[in-house]
């Protein structure tokens, strides 16, 4: 089995790159990399993201911990239950645009 992917995103300040070896039948390195290439001549850097042990190199364990064990967040990147809440209303937004073929609004489910 080969697993892997290689993904790009272009912005307006430039360009981010990350090609991830997982199973391959050759020798992969034991980190991934992300290149990051900057608009206008500021530059490329390239990151270096270490593999830790567990599933998808220490990823599974990470969000596992950060969601069940109320693990650090330094970032302040943990969604709060407004934004859980506001994410079911979009849905049903969603859902009741795709039946009724018009535009809905949030608002049309309660306020949060």
């Amino acid at each position: 089995m080969i697993e892997g992917h290689a993904i790009a995103f272009n912005g307006t300040h430039g360009r981010m790159e990350l090609r991830q070896f997982e199973k391959q039948p050759w020798e992969t390195p034991d980190h991934d990399e992300i290149l990051l290439v900057r608009s206008y001549g500021q530059g490329v850097e390239t990151i270096q993201a270490p593999h830790a042990g567990g599933g998808h190199f220490g990823g599974d364990d990470r969000m596992r911990n950060t969601i069940l064990r109320n693990g650090e967040d330094p970032l302040g990147q943990r969604a709060g239950s407004r934004a859980g809440a506001m994410s079911v209303m979009v849905g049903l937004a969603a859902f009741e645009s795709a039946r009724s073929g018009r535009t809905v609004n949030i608002a049309e489910f309660g306020e949060i």
